[in-house]
């Protein structure tokens, strides 16, 4: 399909529904030439070193942080910030999936960290509530900030 579509480099991003299980990932990653994928991984403060490492060998170049409260998946801020420590030391990235409600509390925590981060699915913002609306100027500030 890539092919098909021109598409040269992409990503797979794990899916919620799989939590840490990334089989399917590493499966997907065996079959695709090294040189035009790569992996974000959902990782948990409990990660060894050996299995960050295995997903590093296999491509995974991000760890994806859900706080969206629905998905149960909510790390603290503390574990956060340890399992983002580690994955920048391999040079990873964090992606962070927060949603117009938990920004206020997230935003102050990403500008912690030295990662570079991502903001997965645009913080879920209504943006049919256009531009003057808290949480889209909250956003761009968050936007603003080195990394």
């Amino acid at each position: 399909m890539h092919a098909a579509l021109g598409v040269e480099r992409f990503c797979i991003v794990q899916a919620t529904v799989y939590h840490t299980d990334h089989s399917l990932i590493f499966d997907a990653l065996s079959r695709l030439p090294r040189d035009r994928v790569r992996a974000v991984a959902v990782i948990e403060e409990d990660v060894t070193d050996s299995e960050l490492q295995r997903m590093h060998d296999a491509g995974s170049r991000g760890a994806r942080f859900n706080f969206q409260k629905k998905f149960g998946l909510v790390p603290t801020f503390s574990a956060f910030h340890k399992m983002v420590e580690r994955i920048h030391a391999m040079g990873w990235f964090a992606k962070v999936f927060v949603g117009p409600s938990e920004l206020p509390d997230v935003a102050p925590e990403l500008a912690k960290t030295q990662a570079t981060i991502v903001l997965d699915h645009m913080c879920r913002l209504d943006f049919g509530l256009g531009v003057e609306q808290p949480m889209f100027k909250l956003l761009l500030e968050v936007m603003r900030r080195e990394r």
